[in-house]
């Protein structure tokens, strides 16, 4: 409700701020205004619900924030070193591929027991799960 409350507090001068440059102002107060608003309070509202400091909260997203922050950068400079002649179907490739061993390797080198930890989760989950038969009618 609260959230709802500072929205309604905020986004109505920001949405006025932003006819000046028309739809397009409008659309980039609520692209900006909206998650300065609504991120804080959700996570200081969710992180006290279930007692977890912001600090182990942030601890917990960094290997993904890491990963993302290594896989632009690796993106831009390819993006930079490729020929401009390329297909954009080569170039599309050649970015995707870098991006995906850009994010694995910054995981792999900097987060591997965060790797090792989920990887060992995930199995123990399949591991345990029910089997079921090819027909979905029962137990294998």
């Amino acid at each position: 409700m609260w959230v709802s409350v500072a929205l309604l507090l905020v986004m109505p001068g920001s949405f006025y701020v932003g006819t000046r440059w028309g739809t397009s102002g409008v659309a980039i107060a609520w692209i900006v205004v909206h998650p300065i608003v609504v991120v804080p309070m959700l996570v200081m509202y969710t992180l006290r619900a279930i007692g977890l400091p912001l600090r182990e909260y942030l601890l917990a997203l960094w290997p993904a924030t890491s990963g993302t922050l290594t896989m632009a950068a690796a993106v831009l400079l390819m993006r930079r070193a490729l020929p401009a002649g390329w297909p954009e179907s080569a170039t599309l490739a050649a970015l995707v591929a870098t991006g995906g061993i850009a994010y694995g390797a910054t995981l792999w080198l900097l987060h591997a027991e965060r790797v090792r930890t989920l990887t060992a989760l995930l199995r123990s989950i399949r591991r345990d799960a029910p089997k079921v038969s090819v027909q979905g009618l029962g137990p294998a």
